[in-house]
């Protein structure tokens, strides 16, 4: 979070002209939902970076040759790596 006290004049006018804005706008329970919704989201994001690290781990594992020399394509990410593996070489592990 940026601290008001390090932004130009015009930047906290500015902040200060939206929250006056917002608070105008949006009720308090659309506020209140909006932060169940982020921390639900927040949540499953959290789980579902859990899941791909298990599951790369897995592969990993398995098959660590092929996870080595997918792992050296730039672009590639860690979870299409371990696809692409399980895909492969195990139709148990996929």
């Amino acid at each position: 979070m940026i601290r008001l006290s390090r932004v130009s004049s015009n930047v906290h006018r500015k902040s200060i002209q939206i929250k006056d804005i917002l608070d105008i706008e949006i009720s308090h329970s659309a506020i209140v939902r909006l932060q169940v919704y982020l921390n639900l989201k927040k949540n499953r994001t959290d789980k579902i970076e859990t899941l791909e690290r298990k599951i790369f781990n897995y592969a990993y594992v398995n098959n660590k040759f092929d996870i080595v020399i997918l792992m050296a394509v730039s672009g590639i990410e860690e979870i299409c790596v371990a696809t692409r593996t399980a895909e492969t070489y195990s139709s148990k592990d996929f």
